[in-house]
């Protein structure tokens, strides 16, 4: 069973933003996950939260939530990650990376539409919002994918992290579409969309999103109904699972972490299992607990390794 292993994206943040202190950040960001031996490599999210980082440059108002909305929102005229992500490339040593995009459903959920044009009201003007979000961070993801072979960015993964909390699902798979659509349309690799939250009970919608990857929290997939699990098991998506938490200050010992990696390549299937990451983002982290529990990855996924050598017929 070979497992990659990286971030659900963010890291804590430098007390500046200086550029010179984010490109510094970009880069002891990379040095650390290399230390770690993380398989693939993130820039760290530094410029904000995962909202904060696009709102202004869509077209939204505001320095934290909610964010107004004004204006019919347009195109993006220029790029927001592709500086952090050309750090990242300039110090991985070769490593592949993963760029991010923030989904549009957790954005429209970030805004205030008191001030909102007619456009926007109502039920049909949520959805007009959500669909020209996606289109404004299509921008996004053609720049990105346009450059990714010279930067070697193999990966883009759309948060969408409350799409587990009553989110309209239909309109969700449309607007990550629109995204992913772009993203290949300029020669970009796998998508991977990322999932907070228990998804049980949303586990065959998350299935029919059009994406590569589902990075979701497995302590919540194994509470998933049996007859979910076999679609999961049948269709073609790959899983990156959250197996470290990320809201206590406990890290789990990798000998704990591989047996729960063997026996979720036992329930879904080893040739779903694309790679292992932490719960969510370490954004609100302690430097500390980040070097554990990204240390705790990379463990106990060689663990893993010599587990299954050790008796080749688990697993299967």
């Amino acid at each position: 069973m070979s497992l990659n292993t990286t971030l659900t994206g963010s890291l804590p943040p430098p007390d500046s933003v200086a550029e010179a202190t984010l490109a510094k950040a970009v880069r002891d960001a990379v040095k650390m996950q290399l230390n770690s031996h993380l398989d693939v490599i993130v820039d760290g999210q530094f410029r904000g939260d995962i909202v904060r980082i696009f709102a202004n440059s869509i077209g939204l108002e505001g320095a934290g939530l909610p964010y107004l909305v004004t204006q019919r929102l347009g195109k993006l005229q220029s790029p927001v990650t592709l500086t952090d992500l050309k750090l990242a490339a300039g110090a991985a040593d070769g490593h592949p990376l993963k760029a991010h995009i923030t989904g549009p459903t957790v954005i429209a959920e970030s805004c205030e539409f008191k001030k909102a044009p007619h456009v926007y009201q109502g039920e049909s003007g949520y959805e007009t919002l959500t669909l020209d979000l996606a289109t404004a961070l299509a921008e996004e993801a053609k720049w990105i994918a346009q450059q990714s072979k010279e930067l070697n960015i193999q990966y883009l993964q759309i948060d969408e992290p409350s799409l587990a909390y009553g989110a309209d699902l239909r309109l969700a798979r449309m607007a990550v579409g629109i995204i992913a659509d772009a993203w290949r349309q300029h020669g970009g690799g796998s998508v991977i969309l990322h999932v907070c939250g228990d998804m049980a009970d949303i586990l065959l919608d998350l299935i029919q999103m059009p994406v590569d990857i589902l990075n979701i929290e497995n302590v919540h997939l194994r509470e998933a109904a049996p007859d979910k699990l076999n679609v999961l098991r049948v269709s073609g998506m790959k899983l990156a699972l959250g197996v470290v938490p990320v809201n206590s200050s406990g890290i789990p010992t990798p000998r704990r972490v591989a047996r729960e990696l063997i026996y979720a390549g036992e329930q879904y299937g080893d040739n779903h299992l694309w790679g292992v990451t932490p719960n969510c983002g370490l954004r609100l982290s302690e430097e500390s607990l980040v070097v554990g529990r990204l240390n705790c990855l990379t463990q106990a996924v060689k663990l893993v390794d010599e587990l299954m050598n050790r008796d080749p017929g688990r697993g299967k």
